[in-house]
């Protein structure tokens, strides 16, 4: 067969441009917004700030949502790029922000609101002899951008001045590395090196023994092994490095604050004065907590509504409680020290006694024994959740009235400023939680939203539930599903949303559970689904995409 000559080639060729162009432009428009991070992942409080919004963005200017209704976001001209101000009166914490257009929407990420000024790495820094100066107190936005990247940062210290070094990157972050702080002396000596403190990101305090040019080096391995051996780096290992020699607030006890927020408390941190200012909360989720004089912020639970928080005491030995729920908090400041509460309870009654430690990113490893204070016999004991879950959650059914003793140790006697914990000890009563593995869904009227809800029924819960998406946008509906305590969707259930043609819109909705009765009539208290929002916090705002195509 003879080749193809030209005239015969051309309209092929005309098809197939045609073609290619056609096809180009119907993935341009249904193209989807993808949100990796925020650079530098930080804002400083009274300015206006420029932030690079790293991902893929079809459409610019896209729409901001910020759950921080104080910050104003204008969207710049070049793509990807923000321009925030943020009022003096703001404080610390996190601004959960999503992108959406009117195709497709991001997930939630957080930006950190800090007082102190945020500077940004300049390469090259791997070597010592390349480190960025570091003017103190200072916050370092930076990067290990590739394998074998590392980052050095040099600060002048005064002898008998501390140093504290913070890194944010895992946690709440989930940049996806476990890293490294060391400190290095002008002799090229570590003096001080740091691994998992805050969960995988490292915190370290140093005082200096003489006036000299320290360097803080910052490297990383994968949150995930990979057998690689080697400094890793990826675009997506960015972290926030604090460094100061001023106040800082490490965290505040209780890790679980109940909803008035006027319960004792106690602050931890280095250079805090005797007498700390009132401490500042703020945030839903989660509530943030900050002193005025002090750099950093915490991050807290809730408590239960009706929850009595105590500390516990160095002038006794044992703190009794006044009634369940109860959250008890404490630190284990030496060597082999156990902390106690005692509590009443009541004959065929179950309790549950849950530690708070390891989830928020401290080293507590702990153990709870539970004991009869008058014969000192062991009632139970436990010291992991389950594999890899060390927080420690042991159950108790009363044998009689009478109070019993709860023992807070650590396994492997782990003692100091961060070993600190919270448990909350309560009855347990029949339970339902809801949960979804997501927080956004897509919805075309030729593709309804399938969206399978999780249902855990604790404490002898027999309850039918039923189910019902609220706050849905006009044009869109949703069928009310029941998961019955026993059968197929005992366990998980789907909820169908789905919406008339010509709808396209943004915005959040809550899937709201409701128990029912013998005669299928609502009880109880609505139950919200949630999701875990940077594998963190619970959140039951459920944000849905609405759109033509």
């Amino acid at each position: 067969m003879s080749p193809l000559c030209k005239d015969q080639f051309s309209p092929l060729l005309n098809v197939l441009v045609w073609f290619v162009s056609f096809v180009g432009m119907s993935n341009v428009g249904l193209a989807q917004i993808q949100l990796d991070r925020f650079f530098p992942p930080a804002v400083q409080i009274g300015q206006v700030s420029v932030v690079k919004v790293e991902g893929k963005f079809p459409n610019w200017p896209a729409t901001i949502v910020c759950e921080n209704a104080g910050l104003k976001i204008a969207a710049g001209e070049d793509s990807g790029v923000l321009e925030i101000t943020v009022p003096d009166e703001t404080p610390p914490g996190i601004a959960w922000i999503r992108v959406h257009d009117e195709q497709s929407a991001s997930d939630l990420l957080p930006l950190f609101i800090e007082r102190e000024p945020v500077q940004a790495e300049s390469e090259p820094n791997n070597r010592l002899a390349e480190s960025n100066q570091a003017d103190l107190p200072a916050l370092i936005a930076g990067r290990l951008e590739k394998s074998g990247d590392l980052d050095s940062y040099s600060v002048e210290l005064k002898a008998g001045q501390t140093l504290l070094a913070s890194l944010r990157a895992n946690q709440i972050l989930a940049s996806p590395m476990d890293s490294i702080l060391q400190l290095v002396d002008p002799r090229g000596n570590v003096v001080a090196q740091s691994d998992d403190v805050r969960g995988l990101d490292p915190q370290f305090v140093y005082q200096a023994k003489s006036d000299a040019t320290f360097h803080v080096r910052v490297f990383a391995f994968p949150e995930t092994p990979t057998g690689t051996i080697g400094f890793a780096g990826n675009p997506s290992y960015t972290y926030l490095l604090r460094l100061t020699t001023e106040p800082f607030l490490d965290h505040v006890l209780p890790l679980l604050i109940a909803e008035d927020f006027t319960q004792k408390s106690l602050t931890t941190g280095w250079g805090l004065p005797s007498k700390p200012s009132t401490i500042q909360w703020s945030g839903k989720n989660p509530v943030i907590s900050s002193l005025g004089e002090a750099s950093g912020w915490h991050w807290h639970d809730r408590a239960p509504a009706n929850a009595v928080s105590y500390l516990e005491s160095e002038e006794q030995d044992v703190v009794i409680a006044s009634g369940l729920p109860v959250v008890f908090s404490g630190r284990l400041s030496q060597a082999g020290e156990t902390d106690r509460l005692r509590f009443s309870v009541k004959s065929g009654q179950r309790y549950r006694a849950s530690v708070y430690a390891r989830r928020f990113g401290f080293e507590l490893d702990s153990v709870l024994r539970l004991i009869d204070p008058t014969s000192g016999k062991e009632l139970g004991r436990n010291d992991d959740l389950a594999r890899n879950e060390y927080d420690a959650v042991l159950e108790y059914k009363a044998a009689s009235d009478g109070e019993v003793e709860l023992q807070i140790s650590d396994l492997v006697d782990n003692h100091g400023a961060r070993a600190v914990y919270s448990v909350l000890v309560q009855p347990i009563t029949p339970k339902i939680e809801l949960t979804v593995a997501a927080g956004r869904f897509p919805l075309t009227a030729d593709k309804p939203a399938e969206i399978a809800v999780s249902v855990k029924r604790t404490g002898g819960d027999t309850s039918n539930v039923r189910l019902v998406p609220r706050g849905l946008p006009n044009g869109v509906s949703g069928l009310e599903v029941v998961s019955k305590a026993k059968g197929d969707s005992a366990k998980s259930v789907k909820l169908t949303l789905s919406c008339e043609a010509g709808i396209a819109v943004q915005g959040e909705f809550q899937i709201v559970g409701q128990r029912l009765d013998q005669d299928d009539k609502p009880v109880g208290e609505p139950i919200l689904a949630t999701y875990q929002l940077a594998k963190l916090f619970a959140r039951s705002g459920i944000w849905l995409s609405v759109t033509e195509k």
